[in-house]
């Protein structure tokens, strides 16, 4: 049982140390740029599904499928 947490331990050690290391260039910066905003329109979308639910104003701008 030691063992095994130890290893798990040292697997966690070497994951962060490796994780940790600085990009060499930035085409992280841009594809973490892209997933943000991205992310935040998605959220948008939802926010304005979840107020607008069975409301008058939805059942006047129905949602179509082509989005779904």
């Amino acid at each position: 049982m030691f063992v095994i947490v130890t290893v798990n331990f040292l697997c966690g050690f070497f994951l962060m140390n490796a994780l940790w290391i600085p990009p060499k260039n930035l085409i992280n910066i841009y594809r973490l740029t892209v997933w943000f905003t991205l992310g935040s329109m998605s959220i948008g979308e939802l926010h304005d599904d979840v107020e607008t639910w069975g409301t008058e104003k939805r059942r006047e701008t129905p949602i179509s499928n082509e989005y779904r």
